[in-house]
């Protein structure tokens, strides 16, 4: 989990209280899954392993990120948790972004965070 991914990962939870949208209806985060072919085919091209296709999505999982630069899924998860603190948002999406669930699927380990933050969050002071 490089800066670059958790900052992206704030700045999106932001956008995500910025949109308009029923508030029984939190938003999520799936970190796991690839953005496009692209990313997924620097992620084959890196750690040498393969990922599943879901309904157009590539699916690689947290497990070779973290077997190769953190040693275990563990270091990992507190990695993220202590990258999330050091992010200029405010502490409620600190909470939704810390307070995530691990699950696994297919043998790929995902961790899906559910935003429900209130409306207006900024990142840095600013609306994104």
């Amino acid at each position: 989990m490089n800066f670059a991914n958790v900052k992206q990962i704030a700045k999106v939870a932001c956008a995500m209280t910025n949109i308009k949208r029923d508030p029984t209806t939190p938003g999520m985060i799936i970190i796991g899954v690839s953005d496009n072919e692209e990313t997924h085919e620097k992620w084959k091209n890196h750690f040498k392993s393969s990922a599943y296709k879901f309904n157009g999505h590539r699916v690689v999982g947290i497990d070779e990120e973290a077997k190769v630069h953190y040693n275990n899924i563990d270091n990992l998860l507190n990695a993220f948790r202590a990258r999330i603190d050091m992010e200029h948002i405010s502490d409620e999406v600190k909470e939704d972004l810390k307070n995530y669930e691990v699950v696994t699927i297919q043998g790929k380990t995902l961790i899906v965070i559910t935003i429900t933050a209130a409306l207006g969050q900024l990142y840095d002071n600013k609306n994104r």
